[in-house]
């Protein structure tokens, strides 16, 4: 059937009222919404699962290395659990990616001076990874609980995420948290890691 039938048909269906609107839109190029059909087995646990995490959809075969598709940069903003001293930071943490590479580059700032003693990354309330300085790198290597550096970040991804900093500031012991949320812009788009 030629596209000319089609929107004909499609406009004979149409309200009379409506029909001068809509045949403007067939006539400069504009796609007119289709309603799609799916069967009622994609709506399965299975295909529920392959979707993990909020911003990173890895979608395929449960239990294989699919890769990451997700955000690049993640961000945490530290305040300190008691309000009086007023210490505060953020982290940054940057997706390094490359042939045999995956790591969070991370950099941590915090303020008036305080001496960072130590800083831990938590994911669903539990201990996963540290950077005991604030500075450098978080690598399959240095994190736990995880079949894979491409979950971790999955893991970040759905706002599962969290910073907690031990710093000193004036002699006295400070806790400062912060959740890790993903910066807008850059994505990643790796292939599993076994494929490098």
């Amino acid at each position: 059937m030629a596209q000319g039938d089609q929107n004909e048909k499609f406009l004979q269906k149409v309200d009379p009222n409506r029909r001068q609107f809509f045949s403007r839109l067939v006539g400069t190029g504009f796609a007119l919404p289709l309603i799609a059909t799916f069967s009622i087995d994609a709506l399965s646990i299975e295909s529920a699962a392959a979707c993990s995490a909020g911003n990173a959809c890895n979608v395929g075969p449960i239990g294989t290395d699919v890769g990451y598709v997700g955000p690049a940069n993640f961000q945490a903003r530290l305040t300190d659990t008691d309000s009086q001293s007023r210490l505060q930071g953020h982290v940054d943490f940057i997706l390094e990616a490359g042939k045999g590479l995956r790591q969070l580059v991370t950099h941590l700032t915090v303020s008036r001076d305080a001496t960072v003693m130590s800083a831990d990354v938590f994911v669903a309330g539990g201990p996963v990874a540290c950077f005991p300085d604030g500075k450098g790198v978080i690598d399959i290597g240095s994190v736990s609980c995880f079949p894979d550096f491409d979950a971790f970040l999955e893991a970040l991804a759905g706002k599962k995420g969290s910073v907690v900093v031990t710093a000193v500031y004036a002699g006295v012991t400070h806790t400062l948290k912060g959740a890790i949320e993903a910066q807008p812009g850059k994505i990643a788009d790796l292939p599993p890691a076994t494929s490098f």
